[in-house]
């Protein structure tokens, strides 16, 4: 058992319900009926701070630790068909195709730390996102989107 000092230290009913086992409610008539154990100490004060990442917690004899919350995320736009100028009829005049892009997420984490795997482009669609006509005399360039791509995401908490 500790003092707060830093970002991980909490106060036992707080980690028992951000451990999942229930309300905070239910966690002070647990400490209080002598149920939680920290570090293999009973303990009957609500109130006392802990680290649960270097704190052995356990309720009924049970070890308790954090759990895992899983997340996951789609993303999906349409940028329709357009047009470089007003008119059709102007000589420099081009068409941008519509196009699809879908991404997505997902992962798990904790008070602490999360990770995450991730896909972007998942359709490759191939098209046009910046065009530039210098004149009706000089061709387009063209700066495709970003290709399909997979990753892996780590983030820590402080």
């Amino acid at each position: 058992m500790h003092t707060p000092k830093d970002n991980q230290k909490r106060t036992l009913d707080r980690v028992l319900s951000k451990f999942g086992v229930g309300s905070r409610t239910e966690a002070r008539s647990w400490i209080g009926a002598g149920r939680v154990t920290v570090n293999g100490k009973k303990v009957q004060t609500p109130d006392v701070w802990i680290d649960p990442e270097q704190d052995r917690i356990e309720l009924d004899g049970h070890p308790l630790t954090a759990r895992l919350q899983g997340f996951g995320r789609v993303d999906y736009s349409y940028t329709g068909r357009q047009g470089t100028q007003f008119s059709p009829l102007n000589p420099i005049y081009n068409v941008v195709p519509a196009y699809n892009l879908l991404g997505a997420r997902i992962g798990v984490r904790t008070d602490t730390w999360e990770a995450a795997l991730f896909g972007k482009n998942l359709l490759n669609a191939y098209a046009v996102n910046i065009l530039e006509e210098a004149s009706n005399l000089t061709p387009r360039a063209v700066v495709p989107l970003q290709p399909l791509t997979f990753g892996l995401e780590l983030r820590y908490h402080f």
